[in-house]
């Protein structure tokens, strides 16, 4: 079962199929709809609250409340955002474990790879 953390005053930005770009204390993330809590409802073109599994949330902020399941707009949470070329490198370590020149079955997960890193350079230009 995994453990859920709720985030406060999200901004809704943008959706692909698989992510939606939100804004979170005025930083943009990438967060994937299979991160977020089922039945939660990302409120188009508006601000609202969302739960994003705890590891996502442990991945993409380097401090938060490790004990609560709650946070606040007004708390104190430290982002620590990764740069294009940090983001390169996972995306070609992706691409080398997924290409579908190795494994012909992963040609979906890396249509899904190719669409985000596509997303994340738009968003970053």
């Amino acid at each position: 079962m995994k453990d859920y953390i709720r985030i406060e005053n999200c901004l809704y930005n943008r959706e692909t199929q698989k992510a939606y770009l939100l804004s979170i204390e005025g930083n943009d993330y990438w967060v994937p709809k299979s991160q977020l809590k089922p039945g939660t409802d990302v409120i188009m073109f508006g601000r609202g609250p969302i739960e994003v599994s705890r590891w996502w949330f442990d991945t993409n902020f380097s401090a938060g409340p490790k004990s609560s399941h709650s946070h606040s707009s007004h708390g104190s949470i430290h982002s620590d955002p990764i740069g294009l070329d940090a983001a390169s490198k996972i995306y070609r370590k992706l691409v080398s474990k997924y290409h579908p020149d190795r494994s012909p079955e992963s040609a979906e997960v890396m249509t899904d790879i190719n669409e985000l890193w596509n997303a994340i350079k738009a968003a970053i230009k």
